[in-house]
This record gives C-alpha cells, sequence and structure tokens, in this order.
C-alpha cells in the first residue's frame, strides 16, 4: 500500500520514502523478494492531495515494474 500524505510525504507500507525514488525503491522490493511479481499495489491520498502528486505517484509504480494498480481516496487519519 502506499500512502500519499502530501507532495513530498509518500509511504509504501507506513515506511516514509522519497517520492523521487518511489519508482527504485519498487524495483528493489521486487529484485529482492520483498513485492512479488504480480503484486496489485493501492495508492490512497486525502481529498487535499493534488492531482498531479497522485499522477506522479503512479507514473513512479509503473517505473517500478508493478502492472496492477488500485486507486483508494479518502482522508489520511492520524494513524497513518
Amino acid at each position: 500500500r502506499i500512502t500519499v500524505a502530501g507532495p513530498e510525504e509518500v509511504y509504501l507500507n507506513r515506511e516514509l520514502v522519497a517520492l523521487t525514488s518511489l519508482g527504485e525503491t519498487l524495483r528493489d522490493w521486487k529484485d529482492n523478494g520483498r513485492l512479488a511479481e504480480d503484486t496489485s499495489i493501492l495508492v490512497e491520498g486525502g481529498r487535499t492531495i493534488p492531482y498531479e502528486t497522485i499522477v506522479t505517484v503512479l507514473d513512479e509504480v509503473r517505473r517500478g515494474g508493478v502492472g496492477a494498480v488500485n486507486l483508494i481516496t479518502a482522508p489520511i487519519t492520524e494513524e497513518q
């Protein structure tokens, strides 16, 4: 799961990652077996997240070699 909390605040399974290195991180996870080849990624972001940020996240996911993406739109809670 990728949670987009802000333009520079992106979490991959609750681990903060730089948006610019998200694709590389996903690729590394796949190469190391931490992410299965057929994994579907969930992307969630609150209503205040700019559309451009979500598009950038989707581009990075594609660059990371993940083909299946599902979008979730919900407010970000303090727990995330």
